[in-house]
């Protein structure tokens, strides 16, 4: 693929995508239909790059080298001529991500591979009145994912596996880590495992269990240190001398209690205001942007630390066993 993207959408989303290909040495058109955001973002995207330098995430003086490959373009047209991949990181609307597609479709070269940034909508509603369907995906992020670098490429049955492939090829190269989804699959992989752990949380505040900052207390200092480095397979895994089938057995009546669980209702205004009161206890509306850019220096922080002592990998031995 040549050294060209485009990034439709300049808003946090967007600039993160545009960073993560600029810093890997792709030139990127980024473009967005909001002349006051087109105007505001090479000084967005200054700042950030400024705060990875301070924290040695990209080399000394390579700030400027980064910024001179990002250039804001003033038309649709502009982004999409001439180039073999496009990301859209607009809105998380139907509407605005159909409409937006189509214009692409009419503007783009006909082997131009068409990403989505949706986090929710799937591929086959986003691309649904798309004439070429087979060049069409879903790429998620996290955000930033020039912090958080893992993807989900998420085809539909139109997808080509060759699309899926060459993205997949892409997204290495960039230094995003990147799984495939089979099929779609409402809320893809990362926001299904996200929201049984928040429903739980939720649960345990609403019946009185515990309290929403030791609810907190237990993901930040008890679970989230060891998912940091391992998924929930390999963390069962290591959690028994015979492994995964030793965990499962010695501990089944425990993952039993998941008959329990039950489907999260509507949430409800009590419910609410406990949870915002909770909240707002602990951290003041007027302190939120500073304790976000708090969260952003400790990714950064855990970023440098992964890539200054990666994890090892696992044994070639274990991952094709893990296949069979």
């Amino acid at each position: 693929m040549e050294h060209r993207v485009a990034v439709i959408g300049a808003g946090l989303i967007g600039r993160a995508w545009s960073i993560v290909f600029a810093r890997s040495g792709y030139e990127v058109r980024l473009y967005d239909s909001a002349k006051q955001v087109r105007d505001a973002v090479m000084l967005r995207l200054e700042a950030t790059l400024a705060d990875l330098e301070a924290m040695a995430l990209i080399p000394v003086h390579e700030k400027t080298v980064i910024l001179s490959r990002v250039s804001i373009v003033d038309a649709l047209a502009d982004a999409v001529v001439g180039v073999p991949y496009v990301q859209e990181a607009i809105q998380e609307t139907l509407e605005a991500k159909q409409s937006i597609f189509g214009q692409i479709e009419r503007l783009a070269e006909s082997a131009t591979i068409l990403a989505s940034s949706s986090s929710a909508l799937l591929p086959s509603q986003i691309f649904s009145h798309m004439q070429h369907k087979g060049r069409c995906v879903v790429v998620h992020p996290v955000n930033p994912p020039f912090l958080v670098p893992f993807v989900e490429i998420v085809p539909d049955e139109n997808t080509a596996s060759t699309t899926v492939q060459v993205v997949k090829d892409l997204m290495a190269r960039i230094k995003q880590q990147p799984i495939v989804l089979k099929r779609e699959y409402p809320g893809f992989v990362l926001n299904r495992l996200q929201v049984a752990l928040v429903n739980e949380a939720i649960s345990i505040v609403q019946q009185g269990i515990a309290s929403v900052a030791d609810v907190d207390d237990a993901v930040k200092f008890g679970l989230g240190r060891r998912w940091a480095f391992m998924g929930p397979f390999e963390t069962i895994d290591l959690n028994a001398p015979g492994g995964i089938r030793d965990f499962l057995e010695r501990f089944e009546s425990m993952y039993l209690l998941a008959k329990e669980f039950h489907a999260m209702a509507p949430f409800s205004p009590e419910l609410l205001a406990q949870l915002e009161m909770a909240r707002r206890n602990a951290l003041p509306l007027s302190q939120l942007e500073n304790r976000m850019e708090w969260r952003d220096q400790e990714l950064m922080r855990v970023t440098k630390l992964f890539l200054d002592d990666p994890p090892p990998q696992e044994a070639p031995s274990r991952r094709r066993s893990s296949k069979a």
